[in-house]
């Protein structure tokens, strides 16, 4: 199965570069982090005491993040969750790194500041502290609240964070009472009313389906798991795209899986559109996935507005988007193909967010980052200048704003949502992304992941494999075994242009298949295709009987 949006994308990014991720989100997390930092404009994060209990029941150490890096830092006492949550979940998803206990301070306590409660007790999450209501835009709300539900699916066994998941999924299921509509910028969870405000956000619906899945995830409470299919349901009835700024990234995941587990028939298809879009018939015109190249970079596959100088995608945007589409793929394993060619784009492409990812005349702070080498700084975006040069650069800067740097925090806050996902093999241009890492919440699994060979050659790859002993490894994309009794590596062909989704079982593990999936014991390896996605279909076109539309895989 394609995505339209996807058609003429070059198989290999160019120019093609890969790096280090895991160790750029742990330096750029632990400066972000460093109230002692040296480097010029540093350090943006301050730490103080919360000696009066906040709306949410916090007291204690918290910090204030800048959101970029400007000359003299004004920093509050409380910054704002885009930056700072985001950077605690990067952490957790970081080899290495243990927020809990990350130079003697506990983050994950600290970012328990951002749960806040209504004047009348209801819990919710937000863009910021302390606060008692959020602040009327649904994706200033939501992404927050993702941020923060992702986060406590790193720590299952933290009833305090749990705690938290239920009470902010009643504060919504409650909202639903008075939502009689999402086409509005936001609400007033304080209030119980909606806000108008100067442009629409109905991508709310997707941000709250999104919390109800992870409750019910997390809870196993059927009323949460109703609400999630219902408002998945309202959603596809839409005849807009609801997608605005970034919540609307979501809407693939939460259909796949309640599709895979729950037989729920949404059109996944149509929902991964929404995404992968060109701007059109959307709640937030000319915002999508880029789709071209600039000057002598490709850009395929960033995330941001394909009309603001005919091009600006951003970092944030970007990161998030990468890794919630990522578990599609299990999901649906006959996006494969190009989920893998997408995020291939993603990890290459991305380089131009970084200090050392353009040549320094087509930065803005080019010069900064050479002489403090300060490469793994990320810029808030890359824009399309002019027709033809990509530039990286940012909103912080002006002529009315000159000091500091286009250099953003909020922006490399989420960069864990991408770089925990990527691992190497052998071959430097076929990666091997990890399909599990940010499926958050998600039920028994085997280590799943996605390959794609973007090469016009057959390759022969090498794959590392997790944990010690004999395994067979199962390819759920084609349904085939990729090879068995292997290892702490996995070696497999694979032709060019193609993707496969390594499952790792159990050496001699039994296989078997149940009304259109395949199980080793009570687990799914792989998931039927119940519902044939029809992402170029529209009413009334005629459908043919020799038309096939629900491909094999």
């Amino acid at each position: 199965m394609r995505i339209p949006h996807m058609k003429d994308w070059p198989n290999l990014p160019t120019p093609y570069r890969t790096r280090n991720w895991q160790e750029t989100a742990r330096k750029v997390t632990l400066l972000s982090l460093d109230d002692h930092a040296g480097a010029p404009h540093f350090p943006v994060t301050a730490y103080f005491d919360v000696k009066e209990p906040l709306s949410g029941g916090f007291r204690g150490e918290n910090f204030g993040t800048a959101t970029y890096l400007r000359e003299n830092n004004q920093m509050t006492r409380f910054g704002e969750a885009v930056a700072q949550l985001a950077a605690v979940l990067t952490a957790a998803m970081t080899v290495g790194m243990d927020p809990r206990n990350l130079n003697g301070r506990d983050y994950v306590k600290m970012a328990q500041a951002y749960f806040s409660r209504t004047p009348d007790g209801r819990g919710f999450v937000s863009n910021n502290t302390p606060v008692s209501d959020c602040p009327g835009s649904f994706w200033y709300t939501l992404y927050p609240t993702c941020l923060y539900l992702h986060l406590a699916a790193q720590y299952p066994e933290d009833k305090v964070l749990e705690g938290h998941v239920r009470e902010i999924a009643d504060t919504w299921l409650s909202a639903l009472s008075y939502i009689d509509t999402w086409d509005m910028m936001g609400v007033s969870l304080a209030k119980k009313q909606l806000v108008k405000g100067g442009h629409t956000e109905p991508e709310g619906i997707i941000g709250a389906a999104y919390v109800f899945l992870m409750a019910y995830s997390r809870l196993k409470e059927e009323k949460y798991l109703d609400a999630a299919k219902q408002l998945m349901k309202e959603a596809a009835q839409r005849s807009h795209n609801p997608y605005y700024e970034i919540v609307g990234s979501y809407a693939p995941v939460i259909a796949a899986r309640l599709n895979a587990e729950e037989n729920a028939g949404l059109p996944l298809g149509r929902m991964l559109d929404w995404v992968f879009t060109d701007g059109t018939n959307t709640a937030r015109s000319g915002w999508g996935v880029i789709n071209s190249r600039w000057g002598d970079y490709d850009a395929y596959g960033l995330s941001g507005s394909l009309t603001d100088t005919t091009g600006y995608a951003f970092a944030m945007n970007t990161f998030v988007t990468a890794g919630a589409l990522a578990p599609v793929a299990r999901y649906a394993p006959w996006y494969s193909h190009d989920l893998g060619k997408y995020l291939t784009a993603v990890a290459s492409n991305s380089h131009m967010f970084f200090g050392d990812g353009l040549p320094k005349e087509l930065q803005d702070d080019g010069d900064y980052a050479e002489k403090t080498g300060l490469g793994y700084l990320v810029y808030e975006g890359v824009r399309n200048k002019g027709k033809t040069t990509p530039f990286a650069t940012g909103d912080a800067k002006s002529p009315r704003r000159p000091g500091g740097t286009n250099f953003s925090f909020y922006s490399s806050g989420p960069l864990g949502m991408l770089s925990s996902i990527i691992m190497e093999t052998n071959v430097p241009e076929i990666l091997c992304f990890d399909l599990l890492k940010t499926d958050f919440e998600h039920g028994k699994a085997y280590p799943a992941y996605l390959l794609y060979n973007p090469l016009g050659e057959e390759k022969q790859v090498i794959m590392p494999l997790p944990g010690e002993g004999a395994c067979d490894v199962f390819d759920a994309a084609g349904g085939a075994y990729l090879c068995k009794n292997a290892e702490g590596k996995a070696s497999f062909v694979m032709a060019p242009d193609t993707a496969v989704q390594p499952v790792i079982l159990p050496a001699g593990a039994e296989i078997f298949e149940k009304d259109g999936c395949i199980f080793c014991g009570d687990t799914p390896i792989r998931y039927a295709g119940e519902w044939a996605d029809l992402p170029c279909i529209r009413d009334n076109d005629v459908i043919r009987g020799e038309k096939e539309i629900c491909p094999k895989v």
